[in-house]
């Protein structure tokens, strides 16, 4: 008997390692098969965001997935997926748990902490927010505004005093050194 409970909790315990594996493994075929082409990435990497069957954390995760499926590529491949994936991500996000600004901030979090404060990671994750606010409809300077304080809240150095500005894709953003995250949607 204690053999029959033992099989579904090995299976419990095991799934979300499986699940991460699976995801990193089909977004590394997709970026082996597709490169640097935004377009066949997004086709290909598509696949891997369900928000009908997903969580939220679940949804993130293969975001992180997609990232470090990416680790070690060239600039533009590592470019061109950080974009599409923060996209994908946020369009997946908007559509079952957040607001869109929330979901670009979440996105650009993981982001920054897979990419180790990687400024083409951040500067990707702006555009991609871009690219999704196109998508959802929704103001692309505030999108890009969030997604800009969350990737760059781990990276910068500073006093911490003061909105600093950069410019991605012809969107002036500012951000502050930290963004607090709520889910509804506001920040503290």
């Amino acid at each position: 008997m204690k053999k029959l409970l033992f099989i579904p909790a090995l299976i419990a315990f095991v799934t979300p390692v499986l699940g991460e594996s699976m995801a990193e493994e089909q977004a590394t075929a997709c970026i082996s098969e597709n490169g640097s082409n935004q377009a066949a990435l997004e086709s290909c990497l598509s696949k891997l965001f369900v928000p009908a069957s997903m969580d939220c954390d679940e949804l993130l995760e293969v975001h992180r997935s997609i990232l470090k499926a990416a680790d070690g590529r060239n600039n533009a491949t590592l470019r061109a997926v950080a974009r599409v994936s923060a996209k994908l991500a946020i369009i997946s996000l908007s559509s079952n748990c957040y607001s869109p600004d929330v979901a670009a901030r979440l996105v650009a979090r993981a982001g920054a902490e897979v990419g180790s404060g990687s400024s083409i990671i951040a500067d990707a994750t702006v555009s991609g927010a871009v690219d999704a606010a196109e998508t959802l409809g929704v103001d692309s300077g505030a999108l890009a505004n969030s997604a800009s304080s969350s990737s760059a809240g781990g990276g910068v150095s500073g006093d911490g005093g003061g909105a600093r500005s950069t410019r991605t894709d012809s969107v002036e953003v500012y951000y502050d050194n930290e963004v607090n995250v709520s889910p509804s949607g506001s920040n503290s």
